[in-house]
Parts: structure tokens; sequence; C-alpha cells
């Protein structure tokens, strides 16, 4: 796989939808929507500090309040939400401003300053008019709708959790030794699975199991933070995949819907579906986490003189690569985001043959991929290399991610004729 410095440019081509009515002399869609995405990335990721899997579940939720106002007035697609009105004729720039600045304001009212002052910029721009009041009006219906329909949905909910004491269970892991955080997320009412644990792996692999001593042996080799067999490759690969996945895979996103040349009603489209689909998978991960509640790779190797495996042996001071989350270890919660991320994508364009960059601000290098789906693979190896994962847990959350997308996109985000 080469690793480049800068931005990496890769095909052209130009999607096949209807053109969107714009307003006289206004800005263009595209610049707009692209505006409030960086806009809610800001807000959620750098003010708020959402850590990843909570980032993925509030930028859903913005981005399905602009997707309900778009299709309010281009009427492409279906709606996500039902009790969304026609607006046919509004503005889109409009729309998507009101609606992406609205849903942030409502979840993290204390940026409100900030996100009014970048809504009065953007509609200043657009022609007043009727498109224009017609237009803010769809994207403030769409967003109180949202923000109606997630409210007291399990987000930030206390949710008891007991650490286990036996061979196998999660307990908080040195060295911090930090209790389970986001314990909540796992009972968030989904967006469009019918249960978390629709999708539940069937769990990792038995201690006594050859399967679990490969895992075990494996990351035990690649992972440790003084390992002397992982190249630096592994390492480079490891550490870019760290960043925060709400902005690092936005930023991907935007980059693939530009070398695409998108229109704009399908680049919302997309949004929508990858961050639904998402958030999602990373609901029913940390459902699956909670249910197994399996120790860390830390946790096994330091303590594997318990598990009853003569194919594994123990190492006291062993340590990853990089401090371990504290949260289970099955599945894999970046293994769960990116797979429904690259389901999303080849359903979206309806093909695995998808190429894609990606670009790492921990790293400050950009990797491409002839395939949307060897980003997927390269993550589960990432996960390895940095003492984070056991395989299995990757491999499974792969598929949890890749088999909830599927779920979501087959009965949302369809043409509007179906």
């Amino acid at each position: 796989m080469r690793i480049l410095v800068s931005a990496v440019v890769i095909g052209l081509v130009v999607a096949a939808a209807s053109p969107v009515r714009l307003a006289a002399q206004g800005p263009a869609p595209g610049d707009t929507f692209d505006e409030w995405n960086r806009q809610a990335t800001r807000s959620i990721v750098a003010v708020a500090g959402n850590p990843p899997p909570v980032a993925i579940i509030h930028m859903a939720i913005v981005h399905l309040a602009i997707y309900d106002a778009v299709v309010a007035i281009t009427g492409r697609y279906a709606r996500y939400n039902s009790g969304i009105p026609q607006a046919e004729g509004g503005s889109v720039e409009a729309a998507v401003a009101t609606a992406a600045h609205d849903v942030p304001v409502g979840v993290f009212p204390a940026q409100r300053a900030e996100l009014d002052t970048r809504l009065a910029q953007s509609l200043e721009r657009v022609p007043a008019g009727r498109a224009k009041t017609m237009g803010a009006a769809a994207g403030a219906r769409a967003a109180a709708e949202m923000l109606k329909a997630r409210a007291n949905d399990g987000r930030f909910a206390a949710v008891p959790y007991t650490p286990g004491t036996l061979p196998g269970m999660w307990d908080p892991a040195p060295p911090a030794f930090a209790g389970y955080v986001f314990p909540w997320i796992g009972s968030v009412r989904p967006f469009g699975i019918r249960l978390a644990s629709q999708f539940r792996p069937a769990g990792p692999p038995a201690l006594e199991s050859g399967r679990y001593a490969e895992d075990f042996n494996e990351v035990k080799r690649l992972g440790s933070r003084t390992s002397t067999v992982h190249t630096p490759e592994q390492r480079e690969i490891g550490l870019f995949w760290t960043e925060n996945p709400g902005a690092q895979m936005n930023r991907a996103l935007l980059a693939l819907a530009q070398v695409r040349s998108l229109l704009f009603a399908d680049k919302v489209r997309l949004f929508a579906m990858a961050w639904t689909s998402g958030a999602d998978a990373i609901i029913g991960c940390w459902n699956a986490k909670s249910y197994y509640s399996f120790w860390r790779p830390i946790q096994a190797i330091r303590r594997a003189a318990d598990d009853g495996n003569p194919a594994t042996e123990a190492d006291p001071t062993w340590e990853p690569l990089l401090p371990t989350a504290a949260h289970p270890e099955h599945p894999s919660g970046h293994g769960c985001a990116t797979g429904s991320l690259v389901e999303s994508i080849e359903i979206f364009f309806g093909s695995s043959e998808v190429p894609f960059v990606m670009d790492s601000t921990v790293t400050n290098t950009t990797r491409r991929f002839a395939r949307v789906g060897d980003a997927l693979k390269e993550v589960i190896e990432a996960r390895i290399y940095i003492g984070y994962h056991f395989r299995s847990a990757d491999v499974d959350g792969a598929t949890l991610g890749r088999r909830t997308a599927r779920y979501v996109l087959d009965r949302h985000f369809l043409p509007s004729s179906q």
C-alpha cells in the first residue's frame, strides 16, 4: 500500500441525477452543504469533544435533518421522517443551513452564539423571497422533528455495568484503570434497525480454543509497544486509523463526493446513508460489547496464566502500542463503524470497485485504496498493530457494520417512486 503526503484525486465519474432548483444568484447548494457539514464536525468533535462512538451518533442526527429538509424540497427520495411536509420551490441552501444549525443548537445549546452567527452569514447569501422563507421553514421543521424523534432515546442515560472478575471478563485495564465509558450506547434506540442486538455476532472464541491462541499470539507479537517484529509501515498504519472517525471519515466522504461530482441531492443522501448506518452499527457494537464483556489484549496477555490455554503465555509487563480504550473488547468499534461506511458507499454507487482516499491528522499522511473495501481490510490489521483488539473482534465488527448497513439501506433513503 502506497502512502501519500498530499491529497490525491482519483478518477471522475458524474452521477446521473436531476438538477436541484437553485435560488437566483444564491450560493451553490453544494457549497452550503459542505460548509455546514464541516460545521457539524466542528460542533460535535472539536467543540463538544464527542469521542468516536458518540460523534457518529450525533453526525447521524444532523445529517438526517438535512436529508429530510432537502427531500421535502426536491422530492427525489423517500423521507426518513414521514411527518415532514413538502416544500417544493423552497431554497435548498436555506433549508440545509437552518436544519444544520437547529440540530446542534438543540443538542449543544452552549454553542448557540457561534451557530447563530454562522446561520446569519449563510442566510445573507440567499436572496430574499418566498423560496428563502420556504427553505428555512423546511429546515426548521426537519430539525424540530428530528430532535423530537431522538428525545429520550437513551443517549447519556445512566446504565449500570459491573466489571467481571473471571478469566476472559473485562474489568478496568491499566494504566488508567478507568471504568467502562459510554455503556449507554448499547441501549440507545436505533435509527433503522429493529433492535440493538439484531446483528450481534456469535462472540469471541473460547479461551481454550486454538483460534483464541492464534489471536492472542498475533496481537502479543505485533501490537506490543516494544515489538521488534512489526514493521515501520505497520506502525504507520496502526497510528493512521487512530483519529476520531467522526472527523476522519467525514473528510473522506467529502473528498469522494467531490471526485465523483455528485449532484447536490445525491451528496445529501450519501451522507445520510453513511452516518445513519454508522450510528446503528455503533449502537449494535456497544450492545455486543456489554453482552460479551470480553477482556482486552492487555488484560488477556498479562493474565494468560489463568486462561487455561497451553498455547498462550503470560507477560505481566506487556503494553500495547497505545493505551487501551476503556470499554470491552468484542467486537471492535472501529471495525463496526468502518464496515458500515464501506457497505454504505458500495450500496450508494452500486459497486465494490470504488476507489477511496483517506487522510489522517495523526500521521499527516494520506492513503489511497483501489477499492473502498480495502480500507476496511486495513482497519482490521491496524487495530492489531496498536494492540487494541484481537483479530476476531475486528472481523466480527466489520461484519456487524456491513450487515447493519445493508438492513438500514434496504429500507431507507430509497428513490421516492419506491
